[in-house]
């Protein structure tokens, strides 16, 4: 898995794996457009 950490709103790792386990898909989905849109 790839962690982009030039997102503004991934502020550590630890709370992006925290979403991750919370919500896979969302986050998954918000990585694609951000992905998109760049």
């Amino acid at each position: 898995m790839m962690i982009n950490l030039g997102l503004p709103q991934l502020h550590t790792v630890t709370d992006a794996l925290r979403d991750l386990e919370k919500n896979p898909q969302g986050v998954l989905a918000t990585a694609i457009q951000e992905g998109i849109h760049r």
